[in-house]
């Protein structure tokens, strides 16, 4: 079976890219030339399940392409080496009359460029660098500037899109390309990566549904004829889901199914652990009679207790609520919510702070977890509640407790209304 690689980039780059990987006949190329970087969020989303893994030659697009992908582990960049630049810089600065002082770069850190200068005995040189952050035009726009200001005699880029804006500008531009050998690297990179994802495709999964009784227990026909009728029915449903998810199903009451499949099949279903799969065969008219709990393991005793485990965390969500624990012990969902959050129970950081506040360790890890997503180290107990799914005299007991332990300080009050209690502002501390 070949790898479906999409190698994305300028024409140019994506032909040296082909030229290199012609060698290795386990990878089949799929070439998209990349006409701005705004495309990256909608090509990741029309062709995620035709390729298995993705080449950016440019570097801004990668960085996009890891911000919007779900999967950033299949997402890799072809970028030029300190070989490349040490190259560059030696054949300037020796037959061209420039310094290294008088040139403007982008795609290297600082550290890079003082080391590439070190080696080529540059010393106390101004290094004027391209903002980390930011577009292709902004990238050449201050090549452009520096060069048009006389701060910089010629620029140094690593992105062909900002080589061909410069060279249009009539700006003195040098594009450095990747090495043969950095290509050959990256392809044996990739078929590795590719290998190491099938085991984890391989890895065991189980779903343990929890299904809400039918309505129609309340008035409908009780009958023998009606539970016999009930329950071939709902054996049918439950047999066409696992040959959906080439898997194997197990009833363990009226109120518990299992099925085991592997975590590549529940992974596709749920679009990468992100959303609840629109699954007409085992659902009723009611979009909530269905809980569920998935785990993920190397055996299937270990899938069956994360499972089990991530049940319990989805019913505290409510009915209809999907949560998932992968191998690695951490826990995502609830899928498809806009609250969804992704946190560990295991970590030897938080148990630390376990012991020393009496909160557990998935709590924490929740806590930790809310923290990242809204961007700030800084929240309420009503905001906390709301994230948490829990009272908030609970989620002030929460706070209490880690102020009390040294993780958590109040930095002001908040008044929502002008007769309302004032809600005490807390910094969180657990790193």
């Amino acid at each position: 079976m070949k790898i479906r690689l999409a190698v994305i980039g300028v024409e140019s780059s994506i032909t040296q890219a082909m030229r290199a990987f012609n060698k290795y006949k386990e990878i089949e190329i799929f070439p998209h030339v990349l006409e701005e970087a705004t495309e990256i969020g909608q090509l990741l989303k029309t062709y995620d399940r035709d390729v298995d893994m993705w080449l950016f030659t440019e570097q801004l697009a990668y960085r996009t392409a890891l911000h919007v992908s779900k999967t950033p582990h299949r997402l890799f960049c072809l970028s030029s080496t300190e070989s490349s630049l040490l190259l560059t810089l030696s054949d300037l600065l020796v037959h061209k009359t420039i310094s290294a002082g008088e040139l403007s770069f982008d795609s290297y850190t600082r550290d890079e460029l003082l080391s590439a200068f070190s080696e080529l005995h540059v010393r106390d040189a101004p290094i004027h660098i391209v903002p980390d952050a930011g577009t292709y035009e902004e990238w050449a726009n201050y090549h452009r500037s520096s060069w048009l200001e006389g701060t910089t005699k010629a620029a140094i880029t690593g992105s062909a899109f900002v080589y061909n804006r410069l060279q249009q500008s009539a700006v003195p531009v040098f594009l450095l390309k990747p090495t043969e050998a950095s290509i050959d690297n990256m392809a044996k990179l990739i078929i590795q990566a590719w290998e190491a994802l099938r085991l984890t495709d391989a890895q065991i999964a189980v779903q343990i549904f929890e299904v809400a009784p039918p309505s129609s227990l309340i008035d409908g026909d009780l009958s023998t004829d009606y539970w016999l009728n009930m329950e071939l029915s709902t054996t049918r449903k439950w047999h066409t889901y696992a040959k959906h998810v080439q898997g194997s199903v197990r009833n363990v009451n009226s109120g518990i199914v299992i099925i085991y499949t592997t975590r590549g099949m529940m992974s596709e279903l749920t679009n990468h652990f992100s959303l609840i799969p629109d699954l007409p065969e085992i659902r009723g008219s009611d979009k909530e009679d269905l809980t569920c709990g998935i785990g993920i393991g190397i055996t299937v005793h270990e899938a069956e207790l994360a499972a089990g485990l991530a049940l319990r965390h989805a019913r505290e969500y409510g009915k209809g609520s999907w949560m998932v624990i992968l191998e690695d012990k951490s826990i995502t969902g609830p899928l498809g919510r806009t609250d969804q959050l992704t946190y560990s129970y295991s970590s030897s950081q938080l148990d630390k702070i376990s012991n020393r506040s009496a909160l557990s360790v998935s709590t924490l890890g929740k806590l930790d977890s809310i923290l990242k997503k809204r961007g700030t180290d800084e929240i309420n107990a009503n905001e906390l509640a709301q994230f948490m799914q829990i009272l908030p005299r609970s989620a002030r007991r929460i706070l209490i407790q880690l102020e009390t332990a040294g993780y958590a300080k109040v930095v002001g009050e908040e008044a929502p209304h002008p007769r309302g209690r004032p809600r005490k502002k807390y910094q969180i501390q657990l790193r």
